[in-house]
């Protein structure tokens, strides 16, 4: 009787652990594919402000808005 209640015990944990490492596992892939939509809309973004440029004053005043992105790998590309 002990025996099978450990077994049962340590099944539930099993199975706890197995749950709860799917829903991480799910969660961190909806926030990765949040943060590249982002990346995508600021690319986006980005392109659309240097379309608008028509002087050179304007295109140094757009860069020194987007400069702090430059450290983005993503933004490089």
């Amino acid at each position: 009787m002990q025996a099978s209640f450990l077994l049962l015990f340590l099944w539930s944990i099993y199975t706890h652990h197995i749950v709860h490492t799917y829903v991480m596992i799910h969660s961190f892939s909806r926030f990765r594919n949040g943060i590249k939509d982002l990346e995508v809309m600021m690319q986006n973004l980005i392109v659309t402000a240097f379309e608008t440029v028509t002087t050179v004053e304007q295109g140094i005043e757009v860069l020194d808005v987007f400069m702090h992105l430059s450290s983005r790998e993503v933004i490089l590309v």
